[in-house]
C-alpha cells in the first residue's frame, strides 16, 4: 500500500489586496515516489502552490503535510530539509565559482562533516554524468549541463521530494528529454517523489498523474493518458496538444485505425513503421 508523502486539505490563500484567492479550498495527495505534474497557464495558482508547499508563504486556512508533519513554524526546517528544487534558469542558483563548491553549499549549510562532504559531492555528480566537471565554472556551462550540476546540489542533500519548476523549458528538445530521462531514472534508484511545474505536454507523459489549475481551482486530477483524451480544450488552459497527439487525430481524421488512445512520440513512431511495413 503506498504512502502519503503529501497531504493538502482544503487550502486557500489570496495575496494581500487582492480581490480574488490565489488557491481556492485546494485538497490533493501524492504519494510516495510518484510523479505528478501540476500544469495549468500562468495566473493558475501552480507557482503559489509550490511556495505553499515549500512553506515560503502560509495559507489562509487548511492545513499542508509533508512526510508526516504538518507546515507550521516549528517544522519548517525539517520540512524544507526533506524538498529540493530545481527552477527554470539554473544560473540563479549557483553560488559558487566551481562545480563541486556549488554542489557541497547545500551540505555546508546543513553543517555535515567535511571529510564526508567530498565524498558525497562526488557521488552526487557521479549520479548526473558531470563529475569531470567538478572543477569548471558552472556559469561556463551548456544549459542541459548546468541542469545537471543543479539537480546534483539537489540529491547531494538527499531530500524525499524534488520539485521541477519549469526546470527544463528552456533547454532544446534533446537536451529536455535527457534531463527527464535523468530525473525518472534517479527517480526510482531514490525512491524519490518528483513535482513537476509544466507547460510542456510532452513532458507530462512522463507524470503518474497531472493536477490541472484554472484560476486557483483543481480542474483535473488524472493520468495523463486520461488527460489527453478527456481535455478537448487544452488551449483555454494555456496548453498546446503534443505533436504525437495531433498527428493521430490527423491520422484518424483520414481514415487511418490508430485508435482512439493518446500515444507518445515513440509509440507514434512504432505504429507508423508496423503499417508501412505491412504494405
Amino acid at each position: 500500500m503506498a504512502n502519503n508523502i503529501i497531504d493538502v486539505r482544503n487550502i486557500s490563500f489570496k495575496y494581500g489586496d487582492a480581490n480574488k484567492n490565489a488557491i481556492n479550498d485546494l485538497s490533493f495527495s501524492i504519494d510516495e515516489g510518484e510523479w505528478v505534474s501540476i500544469i495549468g497557464k500562468n495566473g493558475s495558482g501552480k507557482t503559489t502552490l509550490i511556495n505553499l508547499l515549500d512553506g515560503l508563504i502560509k495559507s489562509n486556512n487548511g492545513d499542508i503535510i509533508v512526510d508526516n508533519l504538518k507546515i507550521d513554524n516549528k517544522n519548517l526546517d525539517n520540512i524544507r530539509d526533506k524538498i529540493g528544487i530545481v527552477f527554470q534558469n539554473p544560473e540563479n542558483q549557483f553560488v559558487a565559482s566551481t562545480v563541486k563548491e556549488d554542489v557541497a553549499f547545500g551540505l555546508e549549510n546543513r553543517q555535515y562533516d567535511i571529510s564526508k562532504m567530498h565524498k558525497i559531492v562526488d557521488n552526487a555528480l557521479k549520479e548526473v554524468d558531470m563529475l569531470k566537471y567538478k572543477d569548471s565554472n558552472p556559469s561556463k556551462l551548456s544549459g542541459g549541463q548546468q541542469q545537471r550540476v543543479a539537480l546534483a546540489g539537489v540529491i547531494a542533500i538527499l531530500p524525499k521530494i524534488i520539485i521541477l519548476d519549469e526546470s527544463t523549458s528552456m533547454l532544446d528538445p534533446k537536451a529536455k528529454k535527457i534531463i527527464i530521462n535523468l530525473i525518472n531514472k534517479l527517480r526510482i534508484k531514490n525512491k524519490l517523489t518528483v513535482l513537476s511545474i509544466t507547460h510542456d505536454m510532452n513532458e507530462i507523459q512522463y507524470s503518474d498523474r497531472v493536477l490541472l489549475l484554472k484560476d486557483g481551482n483543481l480542474i483535473k486530477n488524472i493520468s495523463p493518458l486520461k488527460l489527453f483524451n478527456e481535455l478537448d480544450d487544452v488551449e483555454n488552459y494555456g496548453l498546446e496538444i503534443p505533436f504525437s497527439e495531433k498527428l493521430r487525430l490527423q491520422l484518424k481524421k483520414n481514415g487511418f485505425n490508430i485508435g482512439n488512445n493518446y500515444i507518445n512520440d515513440e509509440e507514434i513512431v512504432k505504429w507508423i513503421t508496423q503499417y508501412y511495413s505491412k504494405m
